[in-house]
């Protein structure tokens, strides 16, 4: 039989019970309302992201709606039998959830824990480049009988999918300076973006003391959530990702290196949405906010 669930508000009464039950054979104990610190902690939180941080939310939102607009009109389009890779529909998924959870992290006070989902995100970001040219890359990807290890190993691991990328942007007529210092930033990103994910000491360091944005040059103790002065710097990371795969597919698209996005289909009213959405995107990077977002943003270092 299955067991019914009880609702939030009862199983909370009930634990209180059985602590006051509990503590019956204890002399004096504390115990912690974590509802209510929780909540103070969202509206402290909320209030510094309303101060300080409304630039980079705002470019944060516009570059979920160009990834969201995309992701969107290719699982619609696939329904229509156009040759959109399902790979790459299914990354442009995934890229939407993480950058979801990097915003409520980091708005919640959480940034460094943000970093994990923001390791895992670039490394979508990477795929989803190559899964636009890349056929028998996204073939493999999506493959029924798909060993994840040797894939991993023989397409991503060890730089190789460094060469995949140098490759797709070189047909988007990226030059080769150009290239070169774009995945040279890849790979130091995801070196610091790496210490949160392997629990390092500075990761720890910076959970339990978290460098205030609103109190320039002090420490926030409150393990629970802190705006960081990290946050900007985090958020503009994310941003400049998006940014980037953004410029990569509209330069494939206008020199016609995608197949599967045919005039009649460029001229669809839902993929001009798309395009508009990412050249609002583009004035807000490179002009309109351009004093808080620089294209070559140094995540921070360790403490």
């Amino acid at each position: 039989m299955e067991k019914k669930i009880i609702p939030f508000k009862q199983s909370k009464e009930e634990v209180l019970q059985l602590w006051n039950n509990q503590v019956k054979q204890f002399d004096e104990v504390t115990r912690i309302d974590i509802e209510e610190e929780l909540r103070i902690v969202h509206e402290n939180c909320s209030s510094d992201t309303n101060e300080f941080l409304g630039p980079w939310i705002v470019m944060l939102d516009e570059s979920l709606h160009f990834i969201l607009l995309l992701y969107k009109f290719c699982w619609n389009s696939r329904k229509t039998n156009i040759e959109i890779p399902v790979t790459l529909v299914m990354l442009l998924a995934r890229s939407c959830s993480h950058i979801v959870a990097i915003r409520k992290l980091i708005t919640e006070g959480l940034e460094d824990c943000a970093r994990t989902v923001s390791r895992s995100f670039v490394e979508t970001i990477d795929l989803m480049i190559v899964s636009l040219l890349d056929k028998d890359f996204s073939d493999q990807y999506f493959a029924e009988e798909l060993d994840e290890d040797e894939f991993w190993k023989k397409n991503i691991a060890y730089g190789r999918i460094y060469k995949k990328i140098d490759t797709i942007i070189e047909s988007a007529g990226i030059d080769e300076e150009e290239r070169d210092r774009f995945l040279n930033h890849r790979r130091e990103i995801k070196s610091v973006l790496s210490s949160a994910v392997h629990s390092s000491t500075t990761s720890a360091f910076r959970s339990m003391f978290i460098p205030s944005l609103k109190h320039s040059g002090k420490l926030s103790t409150s393990v629970l959530g802190h705006v960081s002065v990290h946050s900007p710097s985090h958020l503009g990371l994310i941003i400049t990702n998006i940014y980037y795969f953004g410029s990569i597919f509209m330069k494939l698209l206008t020199s016609d290196r995608l197949p599967m996005f045919s005039d009649s289909v460029k001229n669809n009213s839902d993929f001009q949405s798309i395009s508009a959405s990412f050249f609002l995107l583009q004035d807000l990077v490179t002009e309109h906010y351009e004093e808080y977002l620089f294209m070559e943003i140094e995540f921070p270092e360790e403490e």
